[in-house]
């Protein structure tokens, strides 16, 4: 109670709150559900810009809400079925690990990595 009367003190001009204000901002965040509608999701875009202006960490408030809402069965079933994928397109080309690795211009433990679902496939930037 204390922390929402210090954001709303805040919002009408008061004293910036402290940590904790953050905190119950990232709660809020979390709270969102999966597949927010309109109102919700503009409901996380303010806690966000609020943990922004009060100095937080907008981006990893984000995350925070993105990772409360993986489903880790689902993420399994992606990375085997990726693996599955890259294998089957390595198999069809005749490739080897190193090969792939050497074509990506990336280590060979990632290829391995994305092979047996133990990370995820993204693009990079050098």
């Amino acid at each position: 109670m204390i922390v929402i009367r210090a954001l709303i003190g805040w919002l009408e001009g008061g004293e910036r709150p402290g940590v904790e204000a953050i905190e119950y901002l990232e709660r809020g965040v979390k709270s969102i559900p999966r597949h927010p509608d309109a109102d919700e999701l503009a409901q996380r875009n303010v806690y966000l810009a609020g943990i922004a202006e009060l100095g937080g960490d907008e981006a990893a408030a984000s995350r925070l809400w993105w990772d409360s809402q993986r489903d880790p069965e689902e993420d399994r079933c992606l990375l085997d079925f990726q693996g599955r994928t890259i294998r089957a397109h390595m198999g069809a080309r005749g490739l080897t690990i190193g090969e792939v690795a050497e074509r990506s211009q990336i280590d060979t433990v990632t290829p391995v990595s994305l092979l047996f679902g133990l990370e995820e496939s993204s693009s990079r930037r050098r």
